[in-house]
């Protein structure tokens, strides 16, 4: 059986970086992101679903982790987007 995870989306906001934190926009769900298929490609994929044309730089922040504390990292490959799904393991 495929493992799974959720995804939570924020977008249409802001980073502020004194302090770090992604502010305003809107939070979708993503449900059932499979690990086996996770990818930089699938990433900017759900991005196109919510009508974003071009992505700039996609950032990730640690699983349970609030937005004020969180450190944010950039998703600039494959290998980035993997390490999202080791993350994810046990949230």
């Amino acid at each position: 059986m495929d493992e799974c995870f959720t995804l939570h989306v924020h977008h249409g906001g802001h980073f502020t970086w004194d302090p770090q934190a992604y502010v305003g926009g809107t939070v979708d769900i993503v449900e059932n992101c499979d690990l086996d298929k996770w990818s930089k490609v699938e990433i900017e994929s759900i991005c196109r679903d919510f009508g974003y044309t071009a992505m700039d730089k996609l950032w990730f922040k640690m699983p349970g982790v609030n937005l004020e504390q969180a450190h944010f990292h950039e998703v600039v490959d494959d290998d980035a987007a993997m390490f999202m799904t080791d993350l994810v393991k046990g949230y």
